[in-house]
């Protein structure tokens, strides 16, 4: 048990410390063309660098509470999206939250965020709503073949429930 807790101690160290470099100090290393092989989503069209929407309508820029962002996936509760990860990469990186839309009170978008690694839940977000800020989050992916980004409902249906991975990049490996 020790080494297990020892394990997750350094891996989260890793990872925060990934995470509080940003993107610039290894920037030869920054894949924002994530390798998507598939995508499914209750309501809408996934967005690439923009919210998800409806077809044939025009999207909204990503955006999580005042923040825009100009890179990311917009998506739809309940959704997948899978990448084929084939063991290039060390982290996954992004800054997850409810699209900004609309009055606020009266949004009740409620969504949980999940990041499944070769069928492993590496990382659950909780309930957000568009109240909520932007969790920035650095998954430890080194050696993966594939990973799911996932977004559910907090069970109270999918109206509104629209979900963005913003800044959302692979770091590529070493090897």
């Amino acid at each position: 048990m020790k080494i297990k807790a020892s394990l997750m101690f350094w891996g989260i160290l890793f990872a925060t410390t990934l995470s509080s470099q940003g993107s610039e100090a290894y920037a030869d290393k920054v894949i924002y063309d994530l390798p998507i092989v598939t995508s499914t989503q209750s309501w809408g069209v996934m967005g690439e660098n923009c919210a998800a929407h409806e077809l044939g309508k025009e999207p909204l820029k990503l955006q999580i509470g005042d923040k825009v962002y100009d890179k990311g996936i917009g998506t739809h509760a309940k959704s997948v999206i899978t990448l084929d990860l084939l063991g290039k990469y060390e982290t996954f990186n992004a800054e997850i939250g409810v699209q900004q839309y609309g009055n606020s009170w009266e949004n009740h978008s409620s969504i949980i965020f999940k990041v499944i690694v070769d069928g492993e839940n590496k990382f659950e977000s909780g309930i957000m709503t568009m109240q909520s800020p932007a969790q920035k989050i650095c998954i430890a992916v080194a050696g993966a073949v594939e990973m799911s980004l996932v977004v559910e409902d907090a069970g109270d249906g999918i109206n509104s429930d629209l979900a963005n991975w913003a800044d959302a990049y692979l770091v590529e490996s070493d090897e």
